[in-house]
């Protein structure tokens, strides 16, 4: 089925003439490109202050500028134009240059990170894995190390198991690990980019980045699940656009299994799926037998990765686990008014519960109230969909400006009515629908008030920026058809290579083995590393931990050159405490009092420790330090601090 009429295609390449023309050069430049990525890491190169591309100092960095479209928009802004450059390239540089935008931008934002000293709700230190972070590090150690999930992790087995990959594949070296999450995020950002450009043009492919760098951002340099739902979300997406246009039902079918494996790591708008469902039915309508065919092999694709999701639950998840536990907890406060607080604040005595039999104590009350009295679930639902719509809390929420996020809903707004007009004739518009619809029917299981800036949507974010994107396609399109005398026509944009076909396909691939099979091999088959023992007895504490240089943040003093991790100068450790400092005060009150001794803090492994404190030492990397001390103890999470220091 025909994109539309923006683009209008010229013969492909053969496969052959391509691998043989260009897939040296291509393989060479993505050489250099990982080359320099990993330069800007290694030696900490810095863009100005006013092209920040990320909130360093936690979310007050982003109206310093008195909320200025420059604060903290710059460097995204900056980014998205370089990205709209290396699009508009000649389509035998396009791709590479395309991935070389992305994944360098990556790396600048990675570097600006670790040069910052910041403390973020998902790091500390702009390393130190705190929250849920830690928790998907604590899961993964466990499966590097021997041992099945704990009841906490078996809520989402599938994001302890894809940092477990990561982490063996970096040598349980947790810097390595988490540039590894950002270089896949950026591939799947960069394949989505140059499907989007091949059927809705640069520009809206350009709004499109801009819209998922600005969630992402948030998230780079962490370890929790959104990066493994985004990314996935976005390989998926660029799955199905091209199965879509080209009528591949291989890349539908792995499309599906992509968008379906990144709602099961990081749940969000499950009804995607049926809406998917039936825009496959539509696409195909005028081959009703194949529509058939193609619809139950989607069906076979989301059964299948719920049994794969179940399996990898039985296999290295905990027996008293309970998978998306969590879920009955947000639909209590959903119907009651509230948030997810409000169970426990009305039930205390679920706090005493163990956590697999907690969830399933919740789903039964929820059960047993909506029986009462029915009318519960459409208050509950009407209220979420009213808070998603009127107030501050919708689909670019993550917007740090006023005035870009209501740009941004207006493009949604065109992008939406030009999906419904083309529906019949362009192949991507019932996918935009697809998306649009099974959000909305999610709203109720995902309120905005317990998605703290969308993070539950992390899936369905790259259909929110298709949605934004496609906008500036309408807008195209309707001056074109009313003022087509006084606009150029450049008709004779060509389509890229038919490798891009092929790369997404061999990157989903690529990716699903490491999430899948690879944690299973990790736990059984691979050599087990050395874990982090732990004993706590009257109250002292011992600790064997092996060193690692990617794994622990030096404080230093003020004397130091600069801050860049492993180091990281007293003041901006102090200064620079941000949000987490008033969400985990008793934590940041604490490590206030640790950090003028300058100890260093060790990543905690398995522990189930907030942190590992000790005194520095010239310890060499890989070396066993046998540790004595005592457990300091505070609401948010203990801390093991070695003798000596106070």
């Amino acid at each position: 089925m025909p994109s539309g009429d923006l683009i209008l295609t010229q013969p492909e390449m053969p496969l052959r003439t391509l691998i043989t023309r260009g897939a040296l050069a291509e393989v060479a430049a993505g050489t250099v490109i990982l080359v320099g990525g990993t330069a800007v890491l290694c030696t900490g190169v810095r863009l100005p202050y006013a092209f920040n591309l990320l909130s360093l100092p936690g979310r007050d960095t982003l109206t310093q500028a008195g909320g200025s479209l420059i604060g903290g928009l710059a460097g995204p802004l900056g980014l998205s134009v370089a990205v709209f450059g290396a699009l508009s390239c000649a389509i035998p540089i396009r791709r590479i240059s395309t991935m070389g935008v992305v994944l360098v931008g990556f790396a600048l934002a990675l570097s600006e990170l670790w040069g910052s000293g910041a403390s973020t709700v998902p790091v500390v230190g702009g390393f130190l894995p705190n929250s849920d972070a830690r928790g998907y590090v604590i899961e993964a150690s466990r499966l590097i190390e021997g041992t099945n999930l704990t009841p906490a992790g078996s809520r989402r087995p599938l994001a302890g198991a894809y940092l477990a990959g990561m982490l063996w594949l970096s040598g349980n070296n947790l810097r390595i690990a988490v540039s590894l999450l950002g270089l896949v995020t950026g591939i799947s950002f960069a394949l989505l980019l140059i499907q989007a450009r091949r059927q809705f043009g640069a520009t809206a492919a350009s709004i499109a980045f801009l819209v998922l760098f600005l969630f992402y951002r948030r998230y780079l340099g962490s370890t929790v699940s959104e990066s493994c739902g985004i990314t996935f979300g976005a390989l998926g997406l660029a799955l199905l656009l091209d199965g879509f246009e080209r009528q591949k039902t291989l890349q539908v079918g792995l499309g599906t299994i992509c968008v379906a494996t990144g709602l099961a790591a990081r749940a969000g708008a499950f009804f995607i799926m049926p809406c998917l469902m039936l825009a496959i039915l539509w696409h195909f309508r005028t081959q009703k037998a194949r529509s058939v065919r193609v619809a139950a092999l989607a069906v076979g694709c989301m059964a299948t990765v719920a049994a794969a999701n179940v399996g990898v639950f039985k296999v290295l998840g905990a027996r008293e686990g309970v998978m998306f536990s969590n879920l009955g907890i947000t639909l209590y406060g959903t119907i009651h008014g509230g948030d997810w607080t409000l169970a426990y604040r009305q039930h205390p005595e679920l706090l005493a519960i163990p956590e697999g039999r907690q969830g399933m104590a919740v789903y039964r009350l929820v059960w047993r109230e909506i029986r009462q009295k029915p009318s519960l679930a459409w208050t509950g639902a009407t209220r979420a969909w009213k808070d998603f719509f009127t107030n501050r809390h919708g689909p670019f929420s993550y917007a740090p400006n006023q005035a870009l996020e209501k740009l941004l809903l207006l493009l949604a707004a065109l992008g939406l009515g030009f999906a419904v007009y083309e529906v019949r004739r362009r192949s991507d518009s019932c996918l935009i629908l697809c998306g649009a619809v099974g959000v909305v029917l999610s709203i109720p299981f995902a309120p905005a008030w317990d998605s703290d800036n969308m993070r539950a949507y992390a899936v369905t974010v790259p259909f929110f920026a298709l949605l934004s994107g496609s906008g500036t396609t309408a807008l195209y399109v309707l001056l074109d058809r009313s003022w087509h005398r006084f606009l150029p026509h450049p008709r004779s944009t060509a389509r890229p290579s038919a490798a891009s076909p092929h790369l997404l396909v061999v990157m989903a691939s690529l990716m699903l083995f490491c999430l899948y099979p690879l944690p299973l091999f990790v736990r059984f088959l691979f050599a087990h590393k050395q874990p982090t023992e732990f004993r706590l007895e009257a109250g002292q504490a011992e600790i064997a931990v092996t060193l690692k240089l990617g794994n622990l943040l030096r404080i230093v003093p003020d004397t130091a050159p600069r801050t860049y991790l492993p180091d990281v100068r007293e003041s901006d450790f102090l200064q620079r405490l941000g949000y987490y400092g008033i969400m985990w005060h008793e934590q940041a009150d604490y490590l206030r009092r640790l950090v003028p001794h300058d100890p260093m803090f060790v990543v905690p492994g398995s522990t189930g420790l907030a942190f590992i404190v000790i005194r520095t030492r010239a310890a060499l990397a890989g070396e066993r330090l046998h540790l004595h001390g005592k457990v300091h103890s505070v609401v948010d999470g203990d801390f093991f601090v070695e003798d000596g220091i106070p």
